[in-house]
Parts: structure tokens; C-alpha cells; sequence
């Protein structure tokens, strides 16, 4: 979840997880899928050459931005996907863009609102996504609340971090110039809408 938890919030899922019998390979890859006689997988072998059995295998990759029929177009992309501005624009004119295309929105509600905007805006309605975190999650895995706003690591050293770390309550705000750009709760949500 590294789009909504830092290492500290998301090493408490871990552990959780480890004491309920989860067994994490992390920075592994697949690199064959093996199955049985009647064709159901058996085991995975790992890219360290591991072999683990299993009854059950699910893929996920997360969000990832299509946008591979924009290239040679002009239309600017990044790392993440389609770039879009607070109005929903791209850098060509009359052309916006919204949710998942952008790969800034990692939930529903976000990606509805980014629609909202460029909807808006394309209609002559001028208005902005100034008014909310591009991502913002709440969980509740294990016992464990958590919520999630914006970026859950500083984008560089210009940003200022303010902490909490009492076990299992922790609290962290990234802000800069006097402004959040991102916060995790973890343990006690009260007041976390405020």
C-alpha cells in the first residue's frame, strides 16, 4: 500500500499479519507458476529460486495507468500517468483527463471528483480539486484503524514531518510553508476529520 501507508504504519499490518500465520516475500517476483496433474496451481517459484506451494494464487498489480495510446500525441504523461492540472487540463488544449489515467487517484470517491472537475471545466463551469486530498483512505485491517491523506512520505527534504509515535498510536503530518500535503493515523482516528 505504498500509494496510502509509510514503512512504520504499514510494518504494524505486517506484524499483525506474521502473528496470524502470513508469510511475506517481499521484493520477490513469480517466475513460474506450477500446477498439478488437473491443472490447479501447487506451488510458485520465487525469483530467488524458492519454491513455496499453494492452493490459491492471486495477482494484483494495483493501479496502473493506460496510457500507452497517448504516446507520439503530445499529450504529456509521467511516471504515474496522464498530467493533469487543478482544472482537470492536460497541456493540450481541450483535452482533460480524470481518475485512473492519471494514476493520482487511488480510490473511487477521488477519481469521481476528478470527473467532477473536468466534467465542470469542460462544460465552461470554472472550477478546481483544491478542496480535498487527491488520496484518502481509511482501513481497518486486524483491529487496526488507519487513515490515510495525500502523500504518505515527503517528496523531498523541503517538506517537514511532525510525529507521534506512542506504540500503537501514531501520527504523522507532512506539511510545508504551512500547508498538509499528507498525514497518517494510525491507532486513534478521533478528530482525524478535523
Amino acid at each position: 500500500m505504498v500509494k496510502q501507508l509509510d514503512h512504520r504504519s504499514a510494518s504494524v499490518y505486517q506484524k499483525a499479519m506474521e502473528e496470524k500465520g502470513v508469510s511475506f516475500y517481499l521484493g520477490s517476483s513469480i517466475l513460474k507458476v506450477c500446477c498439478n496433474e488437473k491443472g490447479a496451481v501447487s506451488s510458485l517459484i520465487l525469483s530467488g529460486k524458492e519454491e513455496i506451494p499453494c492452493d490459491m494464487l492471486v495477482v494484483t498489480a494495483g493501479v496502473r495507468s493506460n496510457v500507452e495510446f497517448l504516446k507520439d500525441t503530445g499529450v504529456e504523461c509521467d511516471g504515474w500517468g496522464l498530467v493533469i492540472d487543478r482544472y482537470g487540463r492536460t497541456n493540450v488544449p481541450d483535452v482533460y483527463g480524470a481518475g485512473d489515467i492519471t494514476g493520482r487517484s487511488p480510490i473511487w470517491p477521488a477519481a469521481v471528483k476528478q470527473g467532477m472537475v473536468a466534467a465542470s471545466n469542460m462544460a465552461g463551469v470554472t472550477t478546481t480539486e483544491d478542496t480535498y486530498f487527491a488520496s484518502k483512505s481509511t482501513m481497518n485491517f486486524l483491529g487496526i484503524p488507519t487513515m490515510s491523506l495525500g502523500v504518505p512520505v515527503k517528496p523531498d527534504d523541503s517538506y517537514e514531518e511532525t510525529l507521534e509515535d506512542k506504540g500503537e498510536l501514531y501520527r504523522k503530518v507532512i506539511h510545508k510553508d504551512g500547508k498538509i500535503y499528507g498525514a497518517i493515523l494510525q491507532g486513534d482516528l478521533s478528530y482525524g476529520g478535523v
